[in-house]
Formats: C-alpha cells, sequence, structure tokens
C-alpha cells in the first residue's frame, strides 16, 4: 500500500510538473529537481559518423540550444550511428557516472527526452541502476520522466529502412525516397545504426522490466519531410513517430496531446 501511494504522488507531480512546462521561465530546474537531457535520432551521425565522444556531445549541445538547453543540468548524448545495447550504451554509461559522482540525482532528477530520446532513456532507466552500483557509485533518483514524440514503441520507418538495404530493388522506389527523407542516406546493411533498435519489435522487446517512475508524454500529428512518409505510419503520426504506440509500460504514463502542426 506504502509503494502504491508513492507511486500515486510521484504521478501526481509529473501532471503538476507538465502544468509549468511553458511557464517561460530559464531556471535549470522543473519543481526544484534537476533536469537530465536525452536528445533524439540525428540523421547526420549515419552520413558522417561522430569520432570521439567529444564530437558527440557538441552535436547533443546544439540539439536543445534553442529552447531546453539553459534549462538543463545535465545531457547523456549518444551517436546515432550506434546501437543502444552497444555503443550508445557504452556512451551514456560514461556520462551517468559523471551524474551520480556530482550527485546531481541526490534530490531526484527528472528526465526529458525527445523521439528516439525516449528508447534510449528506458533502456537506461533499466540499467543504471545495475550499472552504477557494480562499479560502487550511487544509482539515479529519478521523480519522473517526460518525453516528446517518443519513440519508445519504435516505428515503421526503421522496419522500412531495414527492408530496402536488403532488397535494393526498382519497384522500392517510393519506400526508398522515405527511407532517404528519413535517415538521410541510402540504407545498407551496416550502415543503419540506431535506425536497427527503432524497428517496432526490436523496440518493443530492449526495455520490458516495468518500474515505478512516472512518465508523461507529449505526441502531435503533423507532417515531415514534405509529408513523403505519412503513408507508411500506421494511424495519426508526426511524419516519423506514430502517436500511439504500444511499449512494455510502467505503472503510471500519461499521455498529453499536442496541437497538431
Amino acid at each position: 500500500m506504502k509503494t502504491r501511494k508513492r507511486s500515486a504522488c510521484k504521478t501526481a507531480l509529473a501532471v503538476a510538473i507538465a502544468g509549468g512546462l511553458f511557464a517561460g521561465t530559464a531556471h535549470a530546474q522543473l519543481a526544484g529537481h534537476n533536469v537530465i537531457l536525452v536528445h533524439g535520432f540525428q540523421q547526420e551521425d549515419l552520413a558522417n559518423p561522430p569520432a570521439n565522444l567529444n564530437e558527440v556531445k557538441s552535436a547533443g549541445e546544439d540539439y536543445w540550444r534553442t529552447f531546453w538547453l539553459s534549462r538543463s543540468d545535465a545531457r547523456v548524448d549518444w551517436g546515432s550511428d550506434g546501437r543502444v545495447e552497444g555503443s550508445i550504451a557504452q556512451q551514456a554509461y560514461q556520462q551517468l557516472r559523471d551524474i551520480s559522482q556530482q550527485g546531481l540525482c541526490n534530490d531526484f532528477c527528472i528526465v526529458v527526452s525527445h523521439s528516439t530520446g525516449d528508447l534510449v532513456t528506458r533502456y537506461l532507466l533499466e540499467n543504471q541502476a545495475r550499472w552504477l552500483q557494480a562499479d560502487g557509485l550511487q544509482p539515479l533518483k529519478i521523480l519522473a520522466a517526460i518525453d516528446y514524440s517518443g519513440a519508445g514503441g519504435g516505428t515503421e520507418l526503421a522496419d522500412l529502412a531495414l527492408n530496402v538495404a536488403y532488397n535494393d530493388s526498382w519497384y522500392n522506389w517510393p519506400l526508398k525516397q522515405a527511407v532517404r527523407a528519413f535517415t538521410g542516406i541510402t540504407p545498407e546493411p551496416g550502415s543503419l545504426g540506431v535506425v536497427n533498435d527503432l524497428q517496432t519489435n526490436t523496440a518493443r522487446n530492449l526495455a520490458v522490466s516495468p518500474n515505478n517512475i512516472p512518465r508523461l508524454r507529449f505526441v502531435a500529428g503533423g507532417s515531415s519531410y514534405g509529408g513523403i512518409t505519412k503513408p507508411f505510419i500506421a494511424g495519426t503520426d508526426d511524419g516519423v513517430v506514430p502517436t500511439t504506440r504500444p511499449v512494455a509500460p510502467p505503472p503510471a504514463t500519461v499521455s498529453t496531446p499536442v496541437a497538431r502542426t
């Protein structure tokens, strides 16, 4: 009963946080808690893979510069040319170690992610306590996770990308155009990085353990890439990610629709 009450309180706080997100302040905290950012897919990494973690972090900083950068206390940056359970996890862990050693989450943190960052976040939240404890470090205390157009359940565009990579037939021309718009490259086996993990079945099996961290999801319908990708995505979507996608949900998830763009 005590656990249920704590979870309910955290869920209520997550909703309250959402109400204050757009107050326009530039303070680097939400509801008095430090903010960690996890960015989304960066197609430039597939065409020009980052040479080292410094380049990954530079791109991650640019990703959030418009709004969230000045409202955060830490970031977890990752290269889209890697796989979630491979180099992405390794890059992320180096940064999780720093966050733990600095004690940024001793009074709980709030994680804000976008798009594929939701998938990366789910995997990190499932494993970070075990990883950090193995190194004698304090696991991060996470109060809530907020995702914008989260791709934790994958996208049909990733399934298409892998199909095109292994079947370069001329009649796949419409698919190729959609995939090129999404990935920025002509897909070939071994060149798609995290897109492999965004395949719908793969994404849903990357992080399946439930946890007690409330999640607040913002979704919207719209059009990206001139609408070329929309015919290949089921239901309402933003041109990349469907607004509804079955994933292994934590106990409390709140979805908030955003006006269509």
